[in-house]
């Protein structure tokens, strides 16, 4: 009898263990980004076609997106301005319930309540290793302040009703991949979001007889249709020199990177060979993984992995600061400056880059010469003052007047 029951608890814990679970709330603001946390084990990756939307049992489009962090998946959806009944579906995945592979679909359900979020963001889960950016937008039709908390660390800004803002976060060297959260909160709305940084420090990964490659941040990010140099080092750390080393690239590198050079005749202990790239984007947004290898006479000694990540309008940030983790950027007040309304006031001295946007460092915010604004607004009046007393003129005299009967023209005779 005791075995039977513990038999029975152990099926139970397992099939505990391996129910998809699904982190949702009952309710949500309407037009608040809800972020969604989903566990399970599942045979195959979810991606966004097993992503459905219903209301009322119709599929209703919503935008969102799924990533995988870690052992868990995060699902962000940008949820419309109106109060309604919602359910989350996962359809045609493959998932272990208990000992046994089920292919039922996975419903939550949820709802948009009629009170509005004070603001929305996107995307609502990332996963990189260098810059990237949040996009936050005021629901509101009036001022909100939006606090930012990262690391301890604090700041604030505040949006105008409806105004966007795009916010760009530094990424310093990440020396192993983790799992980091950002918080972004307003008097009564709050986002934590998930962010995955994966290493992007210097692989120094040491191969063959001491020869390794040694890449600092291993993912290059840059925009469609441009080019793009990274340097790498192939340092020989052994204590023999070697001799004819051939460096290639994986197949799936080639479209896109050049190699400076191919072959290096002889590389000495302790020394080291500038290698660059070139890299070339095509029209289209493509994530490519691949490596660079060193081989002599046939035999691969070192390799380093390379993953190349092409967005559509991609702007980088040059002053990225290479220590620590995640930047926040500095505030106009922290630099010591201020911020000129960029519609009527022009700054007097050096503007620097702050989280508010440009910031006059002199503090001098000189207002715009509206003199050719009046002149056209006055010339303006005129014009509008004189075709009024056209048409006047005409409504008022020649129509009134009207045209000579027969009898008139014979009186006048």
């Amino acid at each position: 009898m005791r075995k039977f029951i513990l038999l029975f608890l152990i099926i139970l814990l397992i099939s505990f263990i391996s129910a998809v679970e699904i982190d949702i709330k009952d309710s949500y603001n309407s037009g608040e980004t809800m972020i969604v946390k989903i566990s399970g084990s599942f045979t195959d990756s979810i991606n966004e076609d097993n992503i459905f939307f219903y209301e009322d049992h119709v599929r209703v489009p919503i935008e969102y997106d799924i990533l995988k962090l870690e052992e868990d998946y995060y699902l962000y959806a940008l949820l419309p301005q109106a109060e309604k009944n919602y359910t989350l579906s996962l359809e045609d995945i493959k998932y272990y319930q208990g000992a046994k592979i089920s292919e039922e679909d996975i419903k939550s359900n949820f709802s948009t309540t009629s009170e509005l979020a004070d603001f929305s963001i996107n995307p609502g889960v990332i996963s990189t290793s260098e810059v990237f950016s949040i996009t936050i937008q005021n629901l509101q039709n009036s001022k909100r302040t939006i606090k930012i908390e990262y690391n301890e660390k604090e700041t604030a800004f505040s949006l105008r009703s409806g105004e966007k803002k795009t916010i760009n976060f530094n990424v310093e060297n990440v020396y192993k991949d983790n799992l980091k959260f950002i918080v972004l909160s307003s008097d009564k709305t709050s986002y934590e979001i998930p962010i995955y940084l994966f290493s992007n420090s210097e692989q120094t990964l040491v191969g063959k007889k001491g020869l390794k490659f040694e890449i600092v941040n291993s993912e290059t990010t840059i925009s469609t249709n441009s080019e793009k140099k990274k340097i790498i080092y192939l340092k020989n750390t052994g204590d023999e020199d070697l001799k004819d080393i051939s460096i290639s690239l994986t197949p799936e590198l080639e479209s896109y990177m050049n190699l400076s050079l191919e072959t290096i005749s002889e590389l000495k202990k302790n020394s080291s060979e500038k290698i660059e790239l070139l890299i070339q984007s095509e029209s289209n947004q493509d994530y490519i993984i691949g490596e660079i290898i060193a081989e002599v006479d046939g035999e691969t000694y070192a390799s380093g992995a390379l993953y190349l990540n092409i967005i559509s309008d991609y702007v980088p940030i040059d002053d990225e600061d290479p220590e620590g983790e995640i930047i926040i950027p500095k505030t106009c007040e922290e630099l010591g400056g201020s911020v000129c309304d960029i519609n009527l006031e022009i700054c007097n001295g050096e503007e620097v880059d702050s989280f508010e946007g440009n910031c006059c460092l002199s503090k001098i915010c000189n207002k715009k010469n509206s003199s050719s604004l009046g002149m056209m607004i006055g010339w303006g009046i005129v014009i509008l003052v004189v075709l009024f007393l056209v048409w006047f003129f005409f409504k008022k005299y020649l129509k009134a007047s009207g045209p000579l009967t027969i009898l008139d023209k014979l009186k006048k005779k």
